[in-house]
């Protein structure tokens, strides 16, 4: 069975934008994403590193970012015109992904909200890419579901429909937690070295929805 499509936004605010554009978020901008059709909107911080907001979103296909229904989400905002003027201030990458689980709960694997996880993300030929899915649904999959990750998704960067530029990597796996994220970096380093590049690790904890345990 397909997964919905894995949208990410990444921003970077000044501290002092920060609370805003979460309330902003919560408030407004997921409901409005929800009522244009996106099954999920989630917010992440980074434990360490990265930009300082990570919104990932799921949807059907790839199709809802040409529908009339996105386009008017930011056309009929009226709430606070600065958030919007903000966000089109600060750095951004904007990067759609087609996704496939590796591992997954007994029930499925359901849509993308755990109060934690590692975002890795990468550039390689595809047949190295190949061989990391598998090793992450194999062996490497195992060991970290002994250490709590609770499931592991991957993807495909997509072309953008909306011809938004973007340099984020070409591939991506998110290994979701039940507590702290572990320390991902050396395995993969010492699996695979050199043929990774551009390798990014983004931990990170959940801002929205609240989160179910910890600091939020």
């Amino acid at each position: 069975m397909n997964l919905p499509i894995l949208y990410s936004a990444e921003l970077n605010f000044p501290d002092d934008q920060l609370a805003e554009f979460r309330q902003w978020f919560a408030h407004r901008h997921a409901p409005d994403l929800f009522r244009a059709g996106f099954r999920n909107a989630t917010c992440y911080s980074p434990l360490a590193g990265g930009m300082n907001v990570m919104d990932l979103y799921e949807a059907a296909d790839i199709g809802i970012f040409t529908s009339d229904a996105y386009r008017d989400v930011r056309l009929t905002d009226p709430h606070n015109k600065r958030v919007l003027r903000d966000i089109d201030r600060v750095p951004k990458h904007y990067t759609i992904y087609a996704q496939r689980a590796l591992r997954a709960p007994a029930g499925g694997l359901p849509l993308l909200g755990a109060d934690r996880l590692t975002m890795i993300r990468f550039n390689a030929p595809k047949a190295t890419a190949d061989a990391a899915a598998s090793w992450w649904a194999g062996e490497e999959g195992a060991r970290l579901a002994g250490i709590g990750a609770t499931a592991i998704r991957f993807g495909e960067r997509l072309k953008d429909p909306r011809d938004v530029p973007g340099d984020r990597p070409h591939w991506i796996a998110i290994v979701e937690w039940s507590g702290a994220p572990a320390e991902l970096g050396p395995a993969i380093a010492a699996r695979f070295g050199a043929a990774l590049a551009d390798l990014d690790l983004y931990p990170a904890r959940r801002r929205y929805p609240w989160p179910n345990s910890g600091d939020g």
